[in-house]
């Protein structure tokens, strides 16, 4: 009679890729793959998840093209092959309505090897979005982040009163 103990080995799981039929460790995939933790991601204070993303990831270009207040959404392409197909915990959907900081991992597939994966969709690359999942502790996990600013112009100009505008 044997007995058999297995026992945990955690320093190798931060080498590991998913997709999308699963996770496979980061030596076996012939892809092209870029990943960002949500640790690295939460470094960058920015208004969207795109524009955290900004020369995060080799591959990734981020082009924002307005400056209008409330526009700041950046337009996103892996190596400007037009746009890329995006997954988000396994779903096809779009990702940046997503709290950052319920984004545990980002990954991008950069080649056209994904498409064999995922079909044409994924030609000009993937995003893998992995959200963060809750545990089972018995905790309640609560965090707030709030910011507060005023705008105040710098120079008020003079302006001209009804008199002398006529």
């Amino acid at each position: 009679e044997l007995v058999i103990v297995l026992e945990e080995d955690t320093e190798t799981l931060d080498e590991v890729v998913v997709v999308g039929y699963g996770i496979q460790k980061k030596a076996s995939v012939t892809g092209s793959v870029a990943a960002i933790s949500s640790d690295k991601l939460m470094e960058v204070k920015a208004p969207s998840v795109t524009n955290m993303l900004a020369g995060r990831l080799p591959g990734l270009r981020a082009v924002q093209r307005s400056g209008s207040p409330g526009d700041d959404g950046a337009s996103v392409d892996i190596r400007g092959y037009g746009s890329m197909l995006v997954i988000v915990d396994g779903i096809e959907r779009d990702y940046t309505q997503l709290d950052p900081n319920d984004i545990e991992s980002i990954s991008i597939l950069k080649d056209a090897a994904a498409a064999s994966i995922y079909g044409s969709k994924a030609a000009a690359g993937v995003i893998l979005v992995t959200t963060k999942r809750g545990n089972d502790s018995g905790k309640i996990n609560l965090k707030y982040n709030a910011e507060f600013g005023w705008e105040i112009p710098t120079k008020q100009p003079n302006m001209v009163g009804v008199t002398r505008y006529l």
